[in-house]
């Protein structure tokens, strides 16, 4: 324990760690944000518009009515949409940085220990990719991780928020809505957590429950174009066309199936052509209308999906937060009338640190399992990078109330596996 404390040896892990974290996200960045192909569903380009053109009714009758108005202006003055769709998901990520620079800045806590914090979310942040591929998701993040802390940071500290924030979460809370519909999962498990962790308590501040009201008015301004053509509210949700035959969930299915039976590899995705030509030749063959169908004739493979997408959740968290995932179940399991601990100055966490860990890991637990219902096939660590970002916000917190030395341990554990995951995927992170 006493190498463990040595100044200098910690000096040089935390520089290390600094060293490969910083070579490893420049080159995400050069191979994302510079590439001069696709990364993964970049089709948002296709919608971006001339600004000579531009009128609030076209505005607001695209998907991701924000993402590709902001893409369109950038687009203005580069003339290259794929990389302008890029440069909004980094501005975003600028932005998000700015914003945790502001919240660890009034942390109490000393300034080396804050600039740890911060390089920290900027390297997991980086490490995701998200805030270098041309989709609306990184700018959904954006909105749903300030909307989280601050309204867990209002019912935690148990006090009303002001008007003017009240309308900022509001519009925060629309933006996320439109700008990515997968949000809307989150959303409800984290209203489920919400009454879980806080009961009838969350009715009692008039102002936030007052924020769901003021984000269906900004919904509504934000779909103005269609509502008025077309009836309804525009949501950037990826389909199979109908002239193509199928639809998302056979294809999910087919391909958790031939994947289970080793029929193709898992890096294969199947094609609706290759879909088409399987249901012709199998005409007698079960092909499910709907989740709920799947389960019920399938229960074997849904139950092995769901346990093989909810484990490789978990074991991704770990390789993103790695220490600090592990510390959030000690926290939950910790006694608190314990007389001695090596962790706390008080002793003991408080119930407070314990609910806001609860509350985050019961969010994310859940959102995996209907995430995992959903997509029958793969789960997806990206849909629940937000929530991965406030668990690492929240430790934040609670790392402030620790003694120093316990709170140097966890740095030197974490950046000791962050370093060996970026060596271990050195071909991905480190190679050109």
């Amino acid at each position: 324990m006493k190498l463990l404390y040595n100044n200098k040896l910690y000096s040089f892990i935390f520089i290390l760690f600094v060293i490969f974290s910083l070579i490893a996200s420049i080159n995400i960045l050069k191979k994302y944000l510079l590439n001069t192909g696709f990364n993964g569903d970049e089709y948002y380009l296709n919608n971006i518009y001339n600004l000579k053109d531009l009128t609030f009714e076209k505005i607001t009758s695209l998907p991701s009515q924000l993402y590709i108005l902001f893409a369109s202006i950038v687009d203005h003055f580069l003339h290259n949409p794929k990389l302008s769709t890029r440069l909004i998901s980094f501005l975003f990520f600028l932005l998000i940085l700015i914003y945790f620079g502001f919240k660890i800045k009034k942390l109490n806590t000393r300034n080396f220990v804050k600039v740890q914090f911060f390089l920290i979310l900027l390297f997991v942040l980086t490490l995701t990719r998200q805030p270098f591929i041309g989709t609306s998701d990184f700018s959904a993040y954006f909105f749903l991780i300030i909307l989280i802390i601050e309204l867990n940071e209002c019912f935690f500290k148990d006090s009303e928020m002001s008007i003017q924030k009240m309308f900022i979460l509001s519009f925060f809370l629309a933006s996320s809505i439109i700008t990515r519909p997968t949000v809307i999962v989150i959303l409800i498990v984290y209203l489920f957590s919400l009454i879980y962790i806080f009961r009838g308590k969350i009715f009692k501040f008039r102002l936030v429950n007052i924020i769901p009201i003021i984000s269906i008015f900004f919904i509504i301004l934000m779909n103005f174009g269609s509502l008025k053509n077309n009836g309804c509210i525009i949501l950037d949700v990826k389909e199979v066309p109908k002239n193509e035959g199928t639809n998302w969930l056979e294809r999910n299915y087919l391909m958790a199936k031939f994947w289970d039976e080793d029929k193709i590899p898992k890096s294969k995705w199947l094609s609706s052509e290759e879909v088409l030509e399987y249901k012709r030749k199998n005409p007698s063959a079960f092909i499910p209308k709907s989740n709920l169908d799947l389960m019920i004739n399938e229960p074997r493979l849904y139950i092995k999906q769901m346990i093989r997408m909810f484990i490789s959740a978990n074991y991704t968290m770990f390789l993103y937060i790695n220490v600090f995932y592990l510390i959030t179940i000690y926290i939950i399991f910790k006694k608190s009338n314990q007389n001695k601990s090596f962790f706390n100055q008080n002793n003991s966490f408080e119930l407070i640190d314990k609910n806001r860990i609860k509350l985050i890991l019961f969010l994310f637990y859940l959102s995996v399992i209907f995430f995992s219902f959903l997509a029958v096939k793969l789960f997806e660590f990206r849909w629940v990078i937000p929530i991965m970002i406030v668990l690492v916000w929240s430790i934040f917190v609670i790392l402030t109330k620790l003694k120093d030395r316990f709170v140097k341990i966890i740095f030197i554990f974490f950046y000791l596996l962050f370093t060996m995951w970026i060596l271990k995927g050195y071909e991905i992170f480190l190679m050109d």
